[in-house]
């Protein structure tokens, strides 16, 4: 491959996260550009293992943004109700926790 042929890919991670995974690849003598061009060919061609890895990942995405979305509901709902009835702060805490029993998964 010349050099016309390759793209560098870069993204942050934390330092514990790159030293952990460097610590990994060491143990199964791997190294990262080789890890990565592999998980990258199997994601490209289909990997049936690395899409089910996928599917996982999206399915806690889905998760979090509904998650998101109920809190944000909330909230505007809670600042409505606040302004309408000019609650006081321990009014508001009582409110708070009615929503959390009527919806545990908050």
């Amino acid at each position: 491959m010349s050099g016309e042929d390759k793209k560098k890919v870069q993204f942050l991670t934390t330092y514990k996260a790159h030293a952990d995974l460097k610590i990994r690849l060491q143990y199964d003598d791997l190294r990262l550009r080789e890890f990565f061009n592999a998980v990258i060919d199997g994601y490209n061609n289909s990997n049936e293992d690395l899409l089910k890895f996928v599917e996982e990942l999206k399915e806690k995405k889905q998760a979090a943004k509904s998650l998101r979305q109920k809190i944000y509901k909330s909230q505007k709902a809670a600042s409505s109700i606040k302004k309408q009835f000019a609650l006081d702060e321990g009014e508001i805490e009582d409110i708070f926790d009615i929503i959390a029993k009527e919806n545990p998964e908050l």
